[in-house]
């Protein structure tokens, strides 16, 4: 697992004072998840403290095993060394009575599907970290003709993490109404010499990086990391005449997510 992240290794904790330590030793390193891998039966105070302690920190029970395919014959001590899967069922009771969610993987260290599935659930823990901070905009509002895409705001922040920064059509205008002619047409000319320009004016084309920039420039005023743009609002065509829809270089450098139709969880999902 080292290979893959970083990891806290306190040791086997079978007691109290061995859960007290571990504690300390994972608070100070500010773990994001907690592993529990019972290797046998254990009693359930060491596991209980621990739980408490590190408060909301994401686990993940590993029913641990150190064979692939038992021997013929096995001793009663290499019995005991395979009873990991008795240790989990007895931990995961405790864990649901304190209405703990956790993970679950099975299989022995050395097998690569284990491995694979308990870095996955690490890089889940993160992501669900991460979009605890991230900022998401909607321009003007969600998509009214387009029903499946109706997200109940308060699931969204409460489940995931994002809080929705509404953008009105005024603002955008006004942003874009602000950008320098001399950007505009820096932006054009690079158009014009990345792609090959067919069936658009150059004024429309000086209107569309316009309003694009002014896209750009609201997401940098409200700090947003994605952005969801409802094209089909007849407000935002009445006033701005177009999709501000060009994705220009301001925004590839700073990995900005934008999505269409007002589609929030789709800019999420590409988040």
């Amino acid at each position: 697992l080292s290979k893959h992240m970083g990891i806290v290794n306190t040791g086997i904790v079978t007691s109290i004072r061995e859960a007290e330590i571990a504690i300390e030793e994972f608070k100070k390193e500010k773990v994001e998840l907690l592993i529990i891998c019972p290797l046998m039966w254990s009693e359930d105070q060491p596991l209980i403290k621990l739980v408490n302690e590190m408060g909301e920190v994401p686990l993940l029970l590993w029913c641990y095993s150190p064979y692939r395919k038992l021997p013929p014959k096995i001793s009663a001590l290499d019995l005991f060394r395979g009873s990991g899967s008795v240790g989990l069922f007895q931990a995961s009771g405790p864990l649901k009575r304190l209405g703990r969610d956790f993970g679950f993987v099975m299989g022995d260290p050395e097998d690569e599907e284990t491995i694979h599935n308990i870095v996955e659930y690490t890089q889940l823990v993160k992501l669900t970290g991460e979009l605890q901070e991230v900022k998401l905009g909607i321009l003007p509002s969600r998509c009214e003709v387009m029903t499946d895409l109706y997200v109940d705001e308060f699931s969204l922040t409460s489940i995931l993490g994002p809080a929705l920064k509404y953008i009105s059509v005024g603002q955008l205008l006004s942003a874009s109404q602000e950008i320098d002619t001399s950007r505009v047409k820096i932006n054009v000319d690079e158009l014009k010499r990345r792609y090959r320009i067919k069936g658009v004016s150059n004024k429309a084309l000086y209107q569309a990086v316009r309003a694009s920039l002014g896209v750009a420039e609201l997401v940098d005023r409200f700090c947003l990391d994605a952005l969801a743009i409802d094209d089909l609002s007849e407000e935002l065509h009445e006033i701005m005449g177009l999709r501000p829809c060009l994705y220009l270089p301001l925004l590839q450098e700073k990995d900005i997510v934008i999505s269409m139709e007002g589609d929030i969880t789709g800019a999420v999902a590409m988040f």
